[in-house]
């Protein structure tokens, strides 16, 4: 098992989707260790606490979302919290129809 570079940050570390531009300058994660987005299980992820402050959490927990990203904290929102809101956006697409 390989271990993460240390000065890798959470944005840089996951994507595979290029990042839309926005978000890339106007993040506040920009600068902030991988480990506060990707905490230990059962620990509070410092990251959350960045994103409720950041003016992009909208647009990132969208990206994150769209792109399926599955492990972190993106926009806000753990991997299981972006599940409930897919789940949720797919109840209502089938009521839509």
């Amino acid at each position: 098992m390989s271990e993460r570079p240390a000065k890798l940050t959470a944005v840089t570390w996951v994507l595979a989707a290029p990042m839309p531009p926005a978000i890339l300058e106007n993040r506040l994660c920009r600068n902030a260790p991988l480990d506060w987005f990707y905490p230990a299980k059962g620990s509070f992820p410092i990251g959350k606490e960045i994103c409720g402050k950041c003016s992009v959490v909208d647009d990132c927990l969208e990206f994150a979302l769209v792109n399926e990203i599955r492990f972190g904290i993106w926009g806000g929102k753990n991997d299981l919290q972006r599940k409930q809101i897919m789940k949720a956006r797919l109840l209502d697409e089938r009521r839509n129809e």
